[in-house]
């Protein structure tokens, strides 16, 4: 991997890790052992909920990750693979 950013998402409960990971060019990356690592060494409350692989991170004018777009982003993601999980059952 050649970079990775985490943050929270909300979640019907609170918030839940998240994250994205950009793939290093022509290497593939596991995020099941990816996530089976983090629950290792940092506990399952950290383990990521979704991964998402990125082509390149957003980064703030200081060029620090752009948690808070990051946030945005993947929020109405989760927010419309939730209706559409919603609409299919109905």
């Amino acid at each position: 991997m050649a970079d990775a950013a985490v943050f929270a998402l909300p979640d019907g409960s609170g918030q839940v890790p998240a994250g994205v990971v950009v793939r290093r060019d022509g290497h593939e990356v596991d995020l099941e052992a990816l996530r089976a690592l983090v629950r290792r060494e940092l506990g399952a409350p950290c383990e990521p909920r979704r991964l998402w692989l990125v082509d390149e991170l957003p980064r703030t004018p200081g060029g620090k990750p752009d948690k808070a777009g990051l946030r945005s982003r993947y929020r109405l993601v989760e927010e419309e693979a939730r209706e559409e999980r919603t609409a299919a059952v109905t």
